[in-house]
């Protein structure tokens, strides 16, 4: 692989899975749910994650609307996440602060 391939921000995988999503319409789907599930797919396998997920925000809470596990290829939903004891991890929510958590046990907004 030439130097110019391994600092591409997207690669051959990247790229197909872009067109995957550029080639998708509504019509694809029996319902928005499935859009979920198409969406946390491709982020799993794009950025070669185990798990990726969609929450929505309602008042005080997250709810998990789509979560996929790539070791089990299973879709999980309905988890839902409370404020209250979670203060650090909402305000930084709130804030607009992107939560990169490669371990959550650990990361200061995860704990």
């Amino acid at each position: 692989m030439s130097d110019i391939n391994k600092n591409l921000l997207y690669n051959q995988v990247h790229f197909e899975l872009l067109l995957k999503l550029y080639k998708s319409s509504s019509e694809d789907f029996d319902s928005v749910e499935n859009i979920y599930e198409l969406f946390t797919v491709i982020a799993s396998e794009g950025l070669d994650i185990d798990r990726s997920s969609y929450w929505k925000i309602e008042g005080e809470n997250l709810i998990c609307v789509d979560l996929y596990d790539k070791v089990q290829n299973k879709h999980f939903k309905s988890d839902v996440l409370h404020s209250k004891g979670l203060e650090v991890y909402f305000n930084a929510l709130k804030e607009g602060i992107a939560i990169v958590a490669d371990n959550v046990l650990t990361n200061k907004y995860t704990q």
